[in-house]
């Protein structure tokens, strides 16, 4: 059993190598951050735009992040809570509390499709920091899990000190990898607006949030098709201001007598999901909240996911497995998104 190299789903071909596309005149930052890379660009910088400012900028906010929420990390917060035994108060950054409320809202709004405290399962199914070695976890072992898991095992608590967080349960994880990528990408985000850019593109593990636009043009991105055979287009998109993520179910695997298992599990059943989506684009107000959505899009289906979609008014673009082959299916906000050469009557 092996785990696979995990790549991002979102193609940024359109936007960061397109210069003769480009605007006159832009700035770049790019860099290594939680195991992937990242991009920023800007568009016509204002005058006077510090550079050095804005990558020390994103250097702090990237590494304040990974030392909160960075299971990789044996020093980080989320790790120490971890290991803390049930009952523990341990203190959090007001960042490390914020994702684990907006989580909670996630949960909530997906019938616990969403949940970060998956971490017992991601650790037995060998995609967290200790692989795996040997077949798939048996059902004892599945279910001895489960015991684990579930957003009402963790609590949070106010004073005067700051928040703490505890979890009521031993043995429970929180694994932020869902949406800690959408979140950096938000705080790299607004700390470069509040430094003056204004035509923005921030980018992390194909995670992407975007403002303005790239001189005449408008930012373009491109969902990437599924397939072995190499990286390509599936569609291209327009977001306009807003936060886009995808995830899949061909990226990150484990494979085993010929049988893949993705790394997107199902905290409701303990095991990877098999209901039929090859991957899931939100487009959303944040990119945290498109990156926890896009997973629980993986976990809930096409149907139900499309369903949240249309009485949530969000943007969501679906590769659904169909034989040999692949469909799609998109939600109707989804429509504004579309190139206007792409929709139809124009």
């Amino acid at each position: 059993m092996r785990p696979s190299v995990a790549l991002p789903f979102l193609l940024l071909v359109l936007a960061l190598a397109a210069c003769d596309a480009g605007p006159p005149a832009t700035l770049d930052l790019q860099g290594r951050t939680m195991g992937t890379s990242y991009h920023v660009r800007l568009a016509d910088p204002p005058a006077g735009f510090d550079r050095r400012a804005a990558a020390a900028a994103v250097d702090a906010e990237l590494e304040a992040i990974n030392a909160s929420m960075s299971t990789w990390r044996e020093d980080s917060t989320i790790s120490r809570f971890n290991r803390a035994p049930a009952g523990e108060w341990v203190q959090v950054e007001p960042a490390f509390a914020e994702v684990l409320e907006r989580s909670r809202a996630i949960h909530a709004l997906t019938d616990g499709a969403f949940d970060p405290t998956v971490g017992p399962l991601v650790t037995l199914w060998g995609f967290g920091a200790r692989p795996r070695t040997g077949g798939p976890p048996g059902e004892a072992a599945i279910r001895a899990a489960m015991r684990h898991v579930g957003m009402d095992k963790v609590e949070t608590r106010e004073d005067a000190s700051g928040t703490a967080v505890r979890k009521t349960v031993p043995g429970v994880e929180l694994d932020f990898s869902a949406i800690a990528k959408g979140y950096a990408v938000d705080r790299v985000f607004d700390r470069l607006r509040a430094l003056g850019a204004r035509d923005l593109l921030v980018e992390i593990g194909g995670e992407v949030r975007l403002a303005g636009s790239r001189g005449e043009r408008p930012w373009r991105l491109a969902v990437e098709r599924p397939g072995d055979a190499g990286r390509s287009v599936q569609q291209v998109i327009e977001p306009g201001a807003a936060g886009v993520a995808t995830s899949g179910d061909y990226r990150n695997f484990l494979e085993h007598d010929g049988r893949r298992y993705t790394h997107v599990l199902d905290p409701r059943e303990g095991r990877p999901v098999r209901r039929g989506v090859a991957s899931a684009t939100v487009i959303a107000t944040t990119t945290a909240r498109a990156d926890a959505l896009a997973t629980a899009c993986m976990v809930m289906g096409a149907d139900d996911c499309l369903a949240l979609a249309e009485r949530e008014g969000l943007g969501v673009y679906l590769l659904e497995h169909r034989g040999a082959g692949l469909a799609v299916r998109r939600s109707t906000a989804f429509g504004d998104a579309l190139p206007a050469s792409d929709t139809p009557g124009t």
